[in-house]
C-alpha cells in the first residue's frame, strides 16, 4: 500500500468455503500525523426494515444486506444495535478496551421477511472481525448515511484506536474476518429478534399526552432464553443516556420468548437507550442499544 499519508505491506492468507476467512497481516509506516485510522473496515446496505419509519412504495417488507451492529467487547458484553437509514448522516461510537470482536450482520435468514426472489436477502451473509492481538482502547465507529435506494452501500463499521499514528511511526495490524450465516459461536444469550416502535396512544382514546410519546417493543429469543419458562424472574435493566424512560416492562410471549417494552416523552433531542434482560442479576439477554432520532424523519 503507498499514499502520500501512509505506505505499508500487507498479507492475506485466504480460506474459501461456506464461511470464507482471511487472516489480515500488516505493517503501517505514517508520513504524515493521522488522528484517525480506521481499523477492519467492513460496508453494507440498509435501506429500509422493520423499525423504519419512512419506506418506499415497495411490495418488499425489507430491504438489507445488513440489519444489525454486532459487538462483543473487551469484558465479555455483547451490544446489539439495529440499523437504519437516516434522513441525514449519523455517526456512532462505542467505547471499548481490547473487543473480542465486531461485525455487521443479516440475522433475519427468512425468505418471508423480504419477499426478494432476485436478490435473496435472505441469503445475504453477515461478517465478523476478531482481532488476533490486543488492539487496546479505542472505539467501533458505526456510519449510517441516508440512501435513496438499495444500489448504494450506506453502512460502514470500523475500529478506531485511541492512541493517534503521528509521522515517522508505524503500527502492526494483525485480525481474522470470516463470513457466517448464523451467530458467532461464541454468543449463547438471548437474541433481539425484532425491533419495532409506534405511536403510544390507545385506540379509542384521545390522549393527547399518549399521543406525543413513542413506544418501543424489542423482542428476544434464543439463547439462554430458551431454558427459562414464563413463571421465572425475569428482569429489565433498561437506562438512557438522555431524558426519562416511561413504563419500562418485560413480558413472557408465548413462542418461548421474552418482550422489553418501554416508552420516550415528546422531547426534541435524541434518546440512546440501552437494555437486557436479567435473571437474579445476571444478564440473560444480549444488550441492545438503539438511538431514538425524533426529528429524523
Amino acid at each position: 500500500m503507498d499514499s502520500p499519508s501512509v505506505s505499508g505491506a500487507y498479507r492475506f492468507v485466504i480460506q474459501p468455503g461456506e464461511n470464507t476467512q482471511v487472516e489480515v497481516e500488516a505493517e503501517l509506516f505514517a508520513r504524515e500525523d493521522i488522528a484517525k485510522l480506521g481499523v477492519a473496515p467492513l460496508t453494507s446496505m440498509f435501506t429500509f426494515g422493520e423499525a423504519s419509519r419512512e419506506r418506499p412504495d415497495d411490495f418488499r417488507p425489507q430491504v438489507h444486506d445488513s440489519d444489525g451492529l454486532l459487538m462483543h467487547t473487551g469484558s465479555g458484553e455483547w451490544i446489539w444495535r439495529p440499523l437504519s437509514n437516516p434522513s441525514y448522516l449519523h455517526t456512532s461510537t462505542f467505547v471499548d478496551d481490547s473487543p473480542q470482536g465486531f461485525g455487521l450482520m443479516q440475522r433475519e435468514r427468512d425468505f418471508n421477511r423480504y419477499l426478494d426472489v432476485e436478490a435473496q436477502y435472505h441469503r445475504r451473509p453477515s461478517q465478523w472481525v476478531i482481532p488476533l492481538d490486543e488492539w487496546g482502547p479505542g472505539h467501533v465507529e458505526l456510519v449510517e448515511i441516508p440512501t435513496p435506494d438499495e444500489t448504494h452501500d450506506n453502512i460502514v463499521a470500523y475500529w478506531v484506536a485511541d492512541d493517534t499514528l503521528a509521522a515517522g511511526e508505524s503500527r502492526r495490524l494483525h485480525y481474522l474476518t470470516h463470513t457466517l450465516n448464523t451467530q458467532p459461536d461464541a454468543h449463547n444469550l438471548g437474541r433481539a429478534i425484532r425491533t419495532r416502535h409506534g405511536r403510544a396512544g390507545v385506540p379509542g382514546q384521545a390522549d393527547s399526552s399518549s399521543l406525543e410519546q413513542r413506544q418501543f417493543i424489542v423482542d428476544f429469543q434464543g439463547g439462554a432464553l430458551a431454558d427459562i419458562t414464563a413463571d421465572q424472574p425475569v428482569e429489565l435493566d433498561i437506562s438512557s443516556q438522555h431524558g426519562e424512560v416511561l413504563l419500562p416492562q418485560v413480558t413472557p410471549l408465548p413462542n418461548n420468548g421474552w418482550r422489553a417494552s418501554f416508552r420516550l416523552p415528546a422531547s426534541d433531542q435524541p434518546s440512546d437507550v440501552r437494555l437486557r434482560l436479567t435473571l437474579k442479576g445476571e444478564p440473560v439477554s444480549e444488550t441492545w442499544n438503539y438511538v431514538w432520532y425524533p426529528d429524523d424523519e
